[in-house]
């Protein structure tokens, strides 16, 4: 009889084996909040300087950031909150010759840029000539050749250059600041 017994499952069993799980999970779950929790409370007592709110010396620290910017020139210098600003002009000695897409033909453009900002963001330009050169290049040669044979497209290869400068220049000099992008000389062949 001592045989039958072992061979009859326990009564309960499956329950307990749900139970223990269930219970083992409460606790998991009881434990992360108050870590959670606990975190919360101490973590910004304890690293302060993460979660500190801006004081004087962030905003110093923020402000002096700031000046290393270039900074809008204003057109009278003696009212600066005129809201008007002084434009300084570069041009790209050497032109831009491409092919054209899907095209046998070649584009040759004179390009100048200009800027509100001060002497920087040309200095910035004339140092970083060859990656925006390169860059621009590459614009004009994925340009179709109905598209900028028109003024629309000529206007909208314009905007392409200027956002194409001002990212190798925030990707260079952390800052963009060219406004305007003209043609100086436009040659389709």
């Amino acid at each position: 009889m001592s045989e039958d017994n072992a061979k009859l499952p326990k009564k309960g069993g499956l329950l307990k084996s749900i139970g223990k799980i269930l219970i083992l999970v409460v606790i998991i779950v009881v434990l992360v909040a108050l870590g959670s929790v606990a975190g919360g409370y101490f973590l910004p007592r304890y690293m302060p300087a993460i979660f500190a709110p801006a004081t004087a010396n962030n905003k110093a620290a923020a402000s002096k950031a700031d000046e290393n910017l270039p900074k809008k020139v204003p057109l009278d210098e003696k009212d600066a909150s005129s809201g008007q600003f002084k434009a300084s002009y570069f041009a790209f000695d050497k032109p831009f010759i491409s092919n054209v897409q899907n095209s046998g033909n070649l584009v040759q453009i004179g390009i100048g840029i200009s800027t509100y900002y001060d002497d920087r963001v040309i200095n910035n330009v004339k140092k970083d000539e060859l990656p925006i050169r390169s860059a621009i290049l590459m614009t004009i040669s994925n340009q179709d050749n109905q598209t900028i044979s028109t003024e629309a497209g000529k206007k909208q290869l314009q905007n392409q250059i200027k956002d194409v400068i001002n990212n190798v220049l925030k990707d260079k000099e952390g800052f963009g600041g060219v406004d305007s992008v003209y043609f100086t000389s436009f040659l389709i062949q």
